[in-house]
């Protein structure tokens, strides 16, 4: 496909690192630039990081790097590497098609219950939220995802698994959700999952990591990996969630202009490197 469309600038997602292995020979040859959208798993998950170093080697050479956080932008600056720090976008018109959703998880209409938005991967507290549930059983928790079963087997009752659903059926239990729960352990990793609560206006229960701090400076709770912590943050939650979602609200508004202006930059980077190549 490369050799066909003949592009000026490629945008490769990292990880897997051997994606840029196998495309920066093609970027010499066919004389494109090379720009790494930089998950946080490229640093910082021990499949890849080991990787890093060669990476960052090809990106300072044939164009740069995105990243989520100024966090996370510190590294591959510290190794010359141009870097633009570019959020998700906070768009609330995928809700417009909210759908209700049918079989099991209908029983959730009309309930208050905490949206935990979860892929099961190592750097989500599983464990320790599962036992923080089960000392909060006034407490309904939907976690998403197809969960293993040995997940399954040690939930407590109040925790609805809802399966992969569509995006229509996500909209509905993100909108619906009392609050949002996005955990991780790692220094430096957004979560999608925050910037949907932030899209949604929904309050947010969230790691307490420098970068989440950084960016949701309203409408969150702040948690540390435990059991205590996460029970302690979810409660706060919940009985502050007016407050908090409308704080989130506000947050949406003033991160507008920075989205803006990263846009114009990506834009004006791309350009460039279209005009170089």
């Amino acid at each position: 496909m490369l050799v066909r469309l003949r592009p000026s600038v490629v945008v490769l997602m990292l990880p897997p690192a051997v994606a840029v292995w196998v495309v920066a020979p093609l970027a010499v040859i066919l004389k494109f630039a090379l720009i790494g959208d930089l998950h946080s798993g490229v640093f910082n998950d021990r499949r890849w990081a080991w990787a890093a170093p060669s990476t960052l080697r090809i990106l300072k050479r044939r164009g740069g790097a995105i990243v989520t956080n100024e966090t996370l932008a510190r590294i591959p600056r510290a190794a010359q590497v141009r870097t633009l720090v570019m959020h998700d976008l906070i768009d609330a018109s995928d809700f417009s098609k909210a759908t209700v959703p049918t079989g099991p998880l209908d029983a959730l209409v009309g309930e208050k219950y905490l949206l935990v938005p979860v892929t099961y991967a190592s750097d989500e507290p599983i464990a320790e939220l599962l036992r923080a549930a089960r000392g909060l059983p006034e407490v309904k928790f939907v976690l998403t995802g197809r969960a293993p079963e040995e997940v399954r087997a040690a939930a407590p009752k109040n925790v609805v698994f809802s399966g992969f659903v569509s995006d229509e059926v996500y909209s509905w239990l993100l909108v619906q959700s009392a609050a949002v729960m996005a955990l991780t352990t790692r220094e430096s990793t957004m979560q999608r999952a925050g910037y949907e609560a932030l899209a949604a206006g929904k309050p947010l229960v969230t790691s307490n990591t420098e970068a989440l701090r950084e960016y949701f400076t309203k409408g969150a709770v702040f948690v540390e990996p435990t059991v205590d912590s996460l029970a302690s943050g979810i409660l706060d939650a919940l009985g502050r969630g007016a407050l908090l979602a409308s704080e989130m609200s506000d947050l949406a508004v003033d991160l507008e202009g920075s989205e803006q202006q990263s846009l114009i930059e990506f834009r004006g980077w791309v350009d460039t490197l279209m005009g170089s190549n």
